[in-house]
């Protein structure tokens, strides 16, 4: 009984003292609101519409390497994106959009290379290849005029983490996302 407690006890110490360093593990999850250019001679006239994605990301990614003012991490994350009908390019992300297509889900692996001498403003950049896993609903008049990207895609992605607390940051930044990168 008194070995039981003497380790339960230093459990509890190490815990404690583990909590004091930074983690290596961070939880992601982000809303996306993409605007695609298509092929010419692949999307309809401009009666028909515009096509669009939005969606979400969600995964984890741990420090890989760190030293001194740089940061590499890598990670997981499942992406959902939805192809919608909206009036133009540029869409409010809290829009309601008029119409829906199929929901594609992809796997990606993130790479992020970020500069964190600040505590408060860390700029970083983040490579994502993405693989999808598969794709979910009925195809309709979205899905049938506007052939979505499908397959795979690499996105590149500058942008800065703003620290809002030790546990909470927001991250701001632009992506350019190339569909079908690595096949058609």
């Amino acid at each position: 009984m008194r070995s039981t407690i003497t380790i339960v006890i230093v459990m509890i110490t190490l815990n404690v003292l583990a909590q004091n360093q930074p983690s290596k593990w961070s939880f992601n999850f982000n809303y996306q609101n993409d605007s695609y250019i298509p092929k010419p001679g692949t999307e309809p006239p401009k009666a028909f519409g515009t096509s669009s994605f939005r969606g979400w990301t969600a995964g984890i990614d741990r420090t890989l390497y760190q030293k001194k003012y740089l940061k590499l991490n890598a990670g997981l994350s499942l992406n959902k994106k939805t192809q919608i009908m909206a009036g133009s390019r540029f869409v409010d992300p809290f829009t309601r959009a008029p119409e829906k297509g199929l929901d594609y889900y992809y796997l990606s692996m993130p790479i992020i290379l970020q500069y964190v001498k600040s505590k408060v403003i860390q700029p970083s950049i983040t490579i994502t290849p993405g693989f999808q896993v598969f794709n979910r609903g009925e195809i309709n008049d979205v899905t049938r005029f506007h052939r979505p990207p499908t397959g795979n895609f690499l996105q590149i992605m500058p942008g800065a983490d703003i620290r809002l607390s030790d546990r909470l940051k927001i991250f701001v930044g632009g992506s350019l996302n190339r569909y079908d990168f690595f096949w058609q």
